[in-house]
């Protein structure tokens, strides 16, 4: 961000001058920013409240399109909220870099400020609000804000959002592109989940499909990482965070349809990638890796197709070349509420019975799967001679894989899962106070979901509370129900 603000030949004179007076001494931040304003006309006693002030910044941009200038107004808001000990925050001074798209995709070349032609540009936001003026701007644009993660910052914008979709399917900063795309795919499930509907609005949901196939078949095959990384949808336990009265299941229906949207809308493009990375022998290259990384999101994406794919994953499975590529494919068949999983698991098993730490993974992917025999497939993990509450590692990769990744079964609406993890933490304090504690943390957010939960959560909170736990977990439970 500094070397944005300041420019490449400042920046690195300043570094230079940096380790040349305080190589092997104990410097501060403040001799770190000192370095650099001998180079700079810059002030940088601004840019150090990044250091002094708590809280994120929240941006709100807002865009005006002047056709008869041919100018472009983008206005930049900032905000930060009171923490404590820090009641009113001073601005701070934000670079972000700004592309101008057309309608068509294509990347517009403009001036800012009466400056010189460029397709892309650095504003400086230094106060609480400034306009930037964009000159021979064609015709209405679409901002692509923050390319690069420029500052560490939430952004907002008032772009409808058919906009922000064609945007995000033509985008070439591959951050701005893949935020484009969480910020449609989190209010598309999340609005729905709001209005107490049972599936998104078709419209908004097309749109977004057909952003997101656009943008993965066109990196696809130069940055295969990236396109596993596009294929990405926000979990259910990130999106109950913007929720009240949460309900993870709904949020997970939800989910589900718009993943199987995207598997229906890509099956082709999915079942390529499968046949194109046909695992042969382990390639360590962070190409490989990426080409892993797209296979898995493959797998995954095809298991939403009911049974349609089952036999393929199991192939995937059973010519897997590596452990990731091994786990991904199982992964994606707990997805499928058939025996095939649990072949797929006798089989894993068998090939890697004696080696603890790779069963540790064997037991998390079942507690983390949202299937209907979970409840029962637990109790029968429990139950095995390898299950051992003395084992830490065993305990967390069931326990804590339930609890803390598996929002859907833990915070079940007849309160189940609240009582399954109250159970262990009973019987696991006095083996391991340390482990129990880190397991009550499950509890925290528990006045985040419906009330329903809440009573359940309630009250295994209070039987924890008086069970005599150790002082850490006890500490715990007692915070998570102060003030209920």
């Amino acid at each position: 961000m500094l070397r944005l603000m300041i420019g490449d030949a400042a920046f690195f004179a300043g570094m230079s001058q940096y380790f040349d007076t305080m190589d092997g001494t104990a410097a501060t931040i403040e001799d770190f920013i000192a370095s650099f304003q001998p180079h700079t006309s810059h002030d940088l006693k601004a840019f150090s409240r990044w250091y002094a002030q708590a809280g994120t910044p929240t941006l709100k941009a807002s865009g005006a399109y002047d056709g008869a200038r041919r100018q472009f107004r983008l206005t930049l808001t900032q905000t930060i909220a009171p923490t404590p000990g820090q009641p009113d925050k001073s601005p701070l001074r934000i670079p972000m870099r700004v592309a101008l798209f057309d309608a068509n995709g294509a990347r517009l070349e403009t001036r800012l400020e009466g400056g010189g032609k460029a397709h892309e540009h650095v504003v400086l936001l230094g106060a609480a609000s400034s306009t930037f003026v964009f000159d021979d701007v064609a015709s209405p644009p679409r901002a692509s804000l923050n390319r690069g993660f420029s500052a560490p910052i939430r952004l907002s914008d008032d772009m409808p959002e058919a906009d922000r979709a064609a945007l995000a399917g033509a985008d070439d900063d591959p951050f701005a592109q893949w935020e484009g795309l969480q910020a449609i795919a989190r209010p598309l499930i999340l609005d729905a989940v709001r209005a107490g509907r049972s599936e998104p609005k078709q419209d908004r949901l097309a749109a977004f499909v057909s952003s997101l196939q656009n943008s993965v078949q066109r990196v696809a095959a130069s940055d295969p990482a990236y396109a596993a990384l596009l294929l990405y949808l926000p979990t259910v336990g990130e999106l109950v965070l913007d929720v009240r009265e949460a309900d993870p299941s709904a949020i997970h229906d939800l989910r589900l349809i718009v993943r199987k949207s995207v598997a229906t809308a890509l099956e082709r493009f999915l079942l390529d990638v499968l046949a194109q990375s046909e695992p042969k022998t382990f390639d360590p290259s962070a190409a490989a890796a990426g080409r892993r990384a797209l296979r898995a999101s493959a797998l995954s994406l095809l298991s939403t197709l009911d049974t349609r794919h089952e036999a393929l994953i199991m192939r995937a499975f059973e010519a897997a070349a590596t452990m990731t590529e091994s786990l991904a494919a199982l992964t994606a068949l707990s997805n499928i509420e058939t025996d095939t999983f649990d072949r797929a698991l006798g089989s894993f098993e068998t090939k890697w019975s004696s080696s603890p730490l790779v069963m540790d993974k064997w037991f998390g992917i079942q507690a983390m799967a949202v299937r209907r025999d979970l409840r029962g497939r637990i109790q029968k993990l429990m139950a095995r001679p390898d299950f051992d509450l003395r084992n830490p590692n065993r305990v967390r990769s069931l326990a804590a894989s339930f609890a803390m990744s598996n929002p859907v079964a833990f915070h079940a609406a007849d309160g189940g899962g609240y009582r399954f993890l109250a159970d262990i933490i009973l019987k696991v304090d006095p083996l391991n106070p340390a482990l129990s504690a880190r397991l009550s943390t499950a509890f925290e957010s528990w006045r985040a979901f419906s009330a329903d939960r809440r009573l359940h959560a309630h009250a295994e909170l209070t039987r924890l509370s008086g069970a005599g736990l150790s002082r850490n977990a006890l500490d715990i439970i007692g915070r998570a129900l102060a003030d209920s």
